[in-house]
């Protein structure tokens, strides 16, 4: 299946096009749920580990980063909650492991208007901001997004070499933040 979704995450990466991830593969790690990867990816995630193209980053450089997903839209804030990124996505929870593709939202752009620029086919800046990457869950509040930036090929394993154009992501369920389908919030629970 394949699910439209925005994607924020020009964190702490200081490149041009930095989705906290391309939700392009969410691998099946966990087969406890019937949810959708969507469903699952749904809410607010603390990015707990990053690489930056090779480059492992500080607890400093991530501490406070946040992403926010939400319907077809993915949103990342720094430590500030200053929004860094937006960007909409779709998922193909067919392949393994799940293949994400995000394309970058300008701030001037409706989410919807990009997305159908992307499927058109019709928009040559779409192709320049749009990010390729693979997605696997660990266990129920977690999750692994590796990416390639614009113009480099998705990647196939979660790895982030150095000298590569691959960023690879950990996020983990904000405390607080309700689980979907639950209703029920996070406290200190950690997997």
């Amino acid at each position: 299946m394949r699910y439209t979704l925005l994607m924020t995450a020009a964190i702490v990466l200081g490149t041009t096009f930095s989705p906290i991830a391309s939700f392009s593969s969410i691998a099946r790690a966990d087969d406890q749920s019937s949810d959708t990867a969507n469903e699952r990816m749904q809410g607010r995630w603390q990015i707990v580990d990053g690489v930056n193209q090779g480059r492992e980053l500080s607890k400093q450089e991530l501490d406070g980063s946040t992403v926010s997903v939400t319907a077809n839209l993915i949103v990342t804030y720094d430590r500030d909650q200053q929004q860094r990124f937006q960007a909409v996505f779709t998922v193909d929870d067919s392949q393994d492991p799940m293949q994400i593709t995000m394309t970058s939202v300008p701030e001037a752009a409706r989410p919807s208007e990009v997305a159908r620029d992307k499927q058109d086919g019709s928009s040559e800046q779409a192709k320049k901001m749009t990010a390729s990457g693979i997605i696997k869950f660990d266990g129920k509040n977690r999750w692994v997004l590796c990416y390639a930036l614009p113009g480099a090929e998705r990647p196939t394993e979660f790895k982030s070499p150095k000298g590569s154009k691959v960023m690879l992501f950990t996020l983990q369920k904000d405390q607080g933040d309700p689980i979907p389908g639950l209703g029920n919030t996070i406290e200190s629970e950690k997997e």
